[in-house]
């Protein structure tokens, strides 16, 4: 019983975590996507609303199917004892697109080029591609 309930509560804070990465992706990618139509495409303020509401409701609803599945993903995962590789895996991937959206508000001069941007753009690299490289490496056996 305890058992049970302890890989509940593991699930659950994967998944708020996930949650809370998620969120961070969502407002990061609104100020990309902002920046790209503004300065790039030098849009007027009606697209920009309408980008606006198109970009949080296609988010709120890609938000609501990844997290009706990634609860599937991590319950059979669980399940099976491979918890510690699917959540790293997940975490991974979603710490890399942190950094790659990260990369371009620095491209566009969102974020300051100073030494802490890019420190701190580069540790999130650096354990985006620690995460995926633990989940996807495959063990050998030694005898």
């Amino acid at each position: 019983m305890i058992t049970r309930w302890f890989t509940s509560f593991r699930i659950f804070l994967v998944w708020l975590f996930g949650f809370a990465l998620a969120l961070v992706i969502f407002a990061l990618g609104h100020e990309l996507v902002m920046s790209i139509i503004v300065n790039t495409l030098k849009s007027g303020r009606y697209i920009v609303r309408l980008v606006y509401v198109v970009y949080f409701t296609i988010a709120g609803l890609l938000c609501v199917a990844y997290y009706i599945l990634i609860h599937e993903v991590l319950s059979v995962s669980a399940r099976k004892g491979q918890l510690l590789k699917y959540s790293s895996l997940i975490i991974g991937i979603q710490i890399l697109l942190i950094c790659l959206i990260h990369l371009g508000l620095l491209a566009y001069g969102y974020f300051p080029r100073d030494a802490f941007s890019i420190l701190l753009m580069t540790i999130e690299g650096l354990v985006g591609a620690a995460l995926l490289f633990f989940a996807l490496r495959k063990k050998k056996l030694s005898i």
